[in-house]
């Protein structure tokens, strides 16, 4: 191969635009994933925390109606049901002038699964009910 027909060759190359498809998605694909965890973990926290929620409201109608007698097996339960979600959670019932009173703390991580949220490592999410006695 002559030198003439070398640089043209490495000039065709160059400015050629076959691949450049490909390439690009190549590198799209990385920020196309962390978006696609990013929204898994958010709807994932979103979730998790109806599904708190209910527990909470569960267990403070159990607690209205007498099938809990005392605020410990109520605490014990949503402990229960809510350590599949997080083993670091919180739970505290009290019941004020005939008003049962629960919150659930959660660390927001322990309710992702891909762990990509880092900027939410230190929040914590608190789900909240109450519920009149009925005793």
């Amino acid at each position: 191969m002559t030198r003439r027909g070398l640089i043209h060759r490495i000039r065709a190359f160059v400015h050629a635009e076959h691949g450049s498809a490909t390439i690009e998605a190549v590198m799209w694909t990385p920020i196309f994933l962390l978006l696609f965890g990013l929204l898994t973990d958010t709807s994932l926290i979103f979730g998790r925390q109806s599904e708190i929620l209910r527990i909470v409201q569960d267990a403070n109608r159990s607690l209205a109606v007498g099938h809990f007698k005392t605020i410990k097996e109520a605490q014990t339960y949503v402990g229960d049901k809510v350590a599949k979600f997080s083993h670091h959670s919180i739970v505290n019932i009290s019941i004020d002038q005939g008003i049962i009173s629960t919150t659930v703390s959660v660390p927001a991580t322990d309710l992702t699964i891909t762990g990509l949220l880092e900027a939410f490592s230190g929040v914590t999410i608190a789900v909240s009910a109450s519920q009149m006695s009925e005793v």
